[in-house]
């Protein structure tokens, strides 16, 4: 079982659910349950324990966590699978990899439908420990970019989390931030609001996979990522 996580590191999880979970609001305290496999179990949309190929045509398992490479897919625990199952299912999935990127992101079909490819599934215990490795990263990463990481408001820490978790560190690195240099200049001067982060924070490619649904009240990815800045301003910030 992983331990419970300090509040400020179980506040970053709620990007597991604050930005994902557009099928059905959830409300669940962060710092109130602050082991996050448990948050991750209560609230797992998305959370899968078999392979499945992203619409990049990378393979996936857990929270959208890519897998690199063989090692680091074999180093996972699949029960009582034996090796050769664990090898044959990645290279099922390395084949269904290649049919995604010839076809492009259009004509994916969702994490679900690659289940039925694969008969092995991993433990729980084991994408527990994947995804908290991921978010410890993330976290020393945007530390050591981002200035004022440990000061920023949680959500503001939420929607940097979810950019991460979406484009990598990689992306969120270097002299022009690459494509983030006006957020990282706004979060710089803590100037959450609009104009500020919240005209900033969106993925573009989400407004396609991750509309919500307008019809039922349930706002997109990017809309709920710049409510979250929105809801930063206070008297005291720069821009109030």
């Amino acid at each position: 079982m992983i331990p419970s996580l300090p509040p400020r590191i179980a506040d970053l999880g709620r990007i597991i659910w604050t930005l994902d979970a557009f099928a059905e609001e959830k409300h669940v305290d962060p710092v109130a349950r602050a082991n996050f496999p448990a948050l991750v179990t209560e609230l797992g949309e998305g959370c899968t324990n078999y392979g499945y190929v992203d619409n990049a045509g990378n393979i996936t398992i857990g929270r959208g966590n890519l897998i690199p490479n063989l090692a680091a897919w074999m180093a996972l625990d699949w029960g009582d699978a034996s090796s050769t199952e664990i090898q044959t299912a990645w290279l099922v999935l390395q084949g269904q990899a290649s049919i995604v990127k010839a076809a492009g992101p259009k004509g994916w079909q969702g994490g679900g439908y690659f289940a039925k490819f694969t008969t092995i599934r991993a433990t729980q215990a084991s994408l527990d420990a994947l995804i908290q490795a991921r978010l410890d990263e993330f976290d020393a990463a945007l530390r050591a970019e981002w200035p004022g990481w440990d000061d920023a408001p949680p959500d503001a820490q939420s929607v940097l989390m979810r950019l991460a978790w979406a484009c990598g560190t990689e992306g969120l690195k270097g002299v022009n931030r690459h494509g983030w240099p006006r957020l990282w200049a706004y979060w710089s001067a803590k100037q959450w609001g609009s104009p500020g982060c919240a005209d900033e924070c969106a993925i573009p490619a989400l407004d396609e996979t991750e509309p919500g649904d307008p019809a039922k009240g349930i706002p997109s990815a990017n809309e709920k990522a710049k409510a979250l800045f929105l809801g930063c301003v206070n008297p005291t910030s720069p821009e109030a």
